[in-house]
């Protein structure tokens, strides 16, 4: 009895692959640019067993939280079949991390000094990413997931002071005076739904996740730069 249960589930499914196949030309070729707002923060780790670094990083924790980027960029999309395709391109991403809004106290009060000021590290990277996407459904709406990795050239990493006053906000923004390294490589996961507008046009949501897995910088304290975000991506078909 169970390998007739097997055997008509085996065709139930192929059945169901079958009737998500359109009858026309599969077009191999897809051109598109996307867009991710991302919610942005490290990991901290000590690369030495000083006890002193621990509580640095507690401290940096408690102080520290993320910053609002994003990622943006054209892709290419090559499909094997309906359900498999590779995708690669060339993206723009900031990511980061602040300090909170931290008040000061002069004494006595100093006219002009600011009451409060935080500081937002940004990390400006060039990304090429390459993944493979899996996507089944029918009609106009398609279920779509993906998995893959990009590499990350950074080409600039600065800090922002943002000073409080009780009548204005000052923004300056300098260079950051550390030795980040230049490469970075971030595999990413996602999920979500793809919507075709027509034959030639589609609209592609999904939530990511990206989590760099090479140190930024080398020092007794180190990080690891991570994302989630949104990515919406809109393609053309030729």
């Amino acid at each position: 009895m169970k390998k007739y249960l097997t055997l008509l589930f085996a065709c139930w499914v192929l059945g169901s692959f079958a009737q998500e196949l359109p009858s026309k030309k599969l077009t191999r070729f897809q051109v598109g640019v996307s867009f991710s707002p991302d919610v942005c923060y490290r990991k901290l780790e000590k690369t030495d067993s000083s006890s002193f670094n621990d509580y640095v990083i507690d401290q940096r924790n408690e102080m520290e939280i993320p910053i609002v980027g994003y990622s943006a960029g054209v892709n290419v999309r090559y499909s094997f079949s309906r359900f498999f395709s590779m995708e690669s391109g060339i993206q723009f991403s900031t990511k980061g991390y602040q300090t909170k809004k931290q008040n000061i106290v002069s004494f006595p009060p100093e006219p002009g000094f600011p009451t409060a000021v935080k500081f937002i590290d940004h990390f400006y990277y060039l990304d090429i990413p390459l993944r493979i996407n899996f996507s089944a459904g029918k009609n106009k709406w398609r279920f779509v997931s993906s998995i893959g990795a990009s590499a990350n050239f950074l080409f600039n990493a600065s800090i922002t002071q943002v000073a409080y006053y009780t009548d204005k906000t000052d923004r300056s923004t300098s260079s950051a005076g550390y030795s980040y390294k230049k490469l970075n490589v971030t595999p990413q996961v996602s999920i979500g739904l793809d919507y075709q507008f027509t034959d030639k046009m589609s609209l592609r949501i999904e939530p990511n996740f990206r989590y760099g897995i090479l140190k930024i910088i080398d020092a007794p304290i180190t990080g690891y730069l991570f994302t989630i975000g949104f990515n919406a991506g809109y393609y053309l078909r030729f």
